[in-house]
Formats: C-alpha cells, sequence, structure tokens
C-alpha cells in the first residue's frame, strides 16, 4: 500500500449526536490503515461536536474509543430539545 503523505489534515463538521457517525468512519479507517488517526492527521480541525472530535485525535484517542465515549454518553450530552423535535419540519 501506498504510504500516505507526511502533512494530511482533517475538517470535522458540527452536528451534535451525528459524530457518532464520524468517529464510526474513523475507527473504520483506523482498522483499513492500521494506525490510530493520531499518527494519520497531523491537523485537525472541527466546528461543534467536530471540534470534540478534533480534541479527541489531539488528545491520542482512536476512533473506537471516540465512538464509545459518543454511544455510551451521547443521550446525556447531546439532550433532546424543542430544536430536535422541529428539526424534521424545518428541512
Amino acid at each position: 500500500m501506498k504510504p500516505f503523505r507526511e502533512h494530511v489534515a482533517i475538517a470535522i463538521d458540527g452536528g451534535g449526536i451525528k459524530g457518532v457517525m464520524v468517529a464510526r468512519a474513523l475507527a473504520i479507517l483506523e482498522d483499513h490503515l492500521g494506525q490510530s488517526v493520531h499518527e494519520v492527521f497531523r491537523l485537525a480541525a472541527g466546528t461543534s461536536t467536530g471540534s470534540i472530535i478534533s480534541a479527541g485525535i489531539g488528545a491520542g484517542l482512536s476512533g473506537v474509543e471516540m465512538h464509545r465515549l459518543y454511544t455510551e454518553l451521547g443521550e446525556t450530552v447531546f439532550r433532546k430539545t424543542w430544536r430536535t423535535w422541529l428539526w424534521p419540519l424545518t428541512r
């Protein structure tokens, strides 16, 4: 397999609990590449939940660990509000 470039960056968007999908994708990427996202990305940036994931990458957390945190703590951290219930109506 061809090696990654020396400088690789990732930008992650926001979306609250939807960050669970990004964390899972990062776990799959790690499994495919055989190395942690912390080793792959030299720069990680994000908005809202993306900044949480970016901080996790910077702190050395694996995609599996971040996915586990989202699934275990997601309902507590990202509580449903009236906006959550109205979201389908605003699309």
